[in-house]
């Protein structure tokens, strides 16, 4: 799938207008240190807030399986670049909750007040 139809998808699947959701992706990743990133149905959005922190937030039209190897691909990359903290806003995400913790990321309530979740990688 394109990056727009999985947002697309992911709209609808949480009954959000799906254009308004496309339109609210593209401006976000016109904000400077800013990438979506895709691996099979499912998009990080990553925007570096220094060397070794990001913002991320997850979309994705995959089954859990697919879901769950998709996180983990995320949580190796991030690794990899070694970024340590990542900050997150909830939407309506429990399956992304669920797939980052098995994947031994635990969001936890930011202690930075201009995001609800945060968790070390």
């Amino acid at each position: 799938m394109k990056a727009s139809e999985i947002i697309a998808s992911s709209a609808q699947k949480h009954g959000i207008n799906p254009n308004i959701a496309i339109k609210l992706m593209h401006k976000a990743i016109m904000l400077p240190g800013t990438k979506i990133m895709q691996h099979t149905n499912t998009l990080m959005y990553i925007q570096m807030l220094n060397r070794d922190v990001a913002k991320v937030f997850f979309v994705s039209a995959d089954a859990p399986l697919a879901l769950m190897e998709a996180i983990h691909y995320f949580v190796t990359m991030l690794k990899t670049n070694k970024i340590d903290l990542i900050y997150m806003n909830l939407g309506p995400q429990h399956d992304i909750m669920t797939a980052l913790h098995a994947n031994g990321v635990d969001m936890k309530k930011s202690t930075n007040p201009q995001y609800q979740l945060e968790a070390r990688v």
